[in-house]
């Protein structure tokens, strides 16, 4: 793709066409616009935010013909999530040349004399780079924040925004001192349910273009009884007929259903992982999504 020469094709390029939300993230985002980015879960916002921020960041890099250092931050409000995130993003980083590090309490020490390109962290652990690693931060000019959700009207979403703006005054000394080629962050929030997001992203950056894609999938859910292997197998004959391709199924006994599936000879799904929310006993949900 012209806009994207560097990016589409290691993060993009399976998607086999832009998604909506893609679509309406790159243009605002190679102009260097702080965005909210609203779209459905799985939807690809995470490589609609990442694409055309390292796209511009590559290009920088080219034009002044030496890599800077730490450049992204990826905020996620878990340490599960990093690890998911780095799993999924190592193979396209390495594609871009790019290097990948996560900060958390469970990982080793970040090392100052080689710092990532793309960094996932937590918000506490950013507090911590920037209480005693600063240095490590000098050159930031993107950042992610993932479920901003997560963090509205609660500690940790003050904890973020004076974060940020720590992080804001770090850049503009850095620069003042000559130890950055510029001042400039910019900053996109994905969310995949969140009300009035572009007054909520204003509280955490200023002038956020907020771009929505409408349309969750439809999901049909269904509650029905738990009576051992028999009808589980039911179910999956049910489920097979339809063509049905996915599955999320609650459960309240959890251990009880692992015992019938293991009495149970399933061909056409994977198997089942499964959830146990609070609902009666001897009951369980099944959604569907098309």
């Amino acid at each position: 793709m012209n806009l994207l020469p560097h990016t589409w094709d290691a993060l993009l390029a399976r998607f086999g066409r832009l998604t909506d939300i893609q679509a309406k993230a790159i243009g605002p985002l190679l102009a260097g616009r702080n965005c909210m980015l609203v779209s459905a879960t799985a939807s690809g916002k995470t490589e609609a935010a990442l694409a055309p921020l390292l796209e511009r960041q590559l290009q920088k890099r080219f034009r002044a013909g030496r890599r800077a250092g730490l450049q992204t931050l990826f905020i996620v409000p878990t340490r599960a999530l990093t690890r998911d995130l780095a799993r999924r993003l190592e193979e396209p980083l390495a594609k871009l040349a790019l290097t990948l590090g996560i900060k958390t309490s469970d990982e080793p020490a970040l090392k100052p004399h080689r710092p990532p390109d793309v960094l996932l962290t937590t918000p506490e652990s950013l507090d911590s780079l920037l209480a005693n690693r600063p240095r490590l931060l000098k050159d930031v000019r993107a950042v992610i924040v993932d479920e901003l959700h997560l963090y509205e009207d609660t500690a940790r979403g003050d904890q973020l925004r004076v974060l940020l703006s720590r992080l804001r005054r770090l850049r503009r000394f850095a620069h003042e001192r000559g130890d950055a080629l510029d001042a400039g962050v910019q900053f996109c929030a994905l969310s995949a349910t969140i009300e009035q997001p572009a007054i909520v992203a204003a509280r955490y950056f200023a002038e956020p273009v907020l771009l929505e894609s409408p349309g969750q999938r439809e999901i049909e859910a269904e509650m029905l009884a738990f009576d051992g292997p028999a009808s589980l197998r039911e179910l999956f004959a049910r489920l097979a007929s339809r063509g049905t391709r996915k599955v999320l199924a609650f459960v309240r006994a959890k251990p009880s259903v692992n015992r019938s599936l293991k009495r149970c000879s399933i061909h056409a799904f994977r198997r089942p992982r499964l959830r146990t929310p609070r609902e009666p006993r001897g009951a369980h949900a099944t959604r569907r999504r098309r």
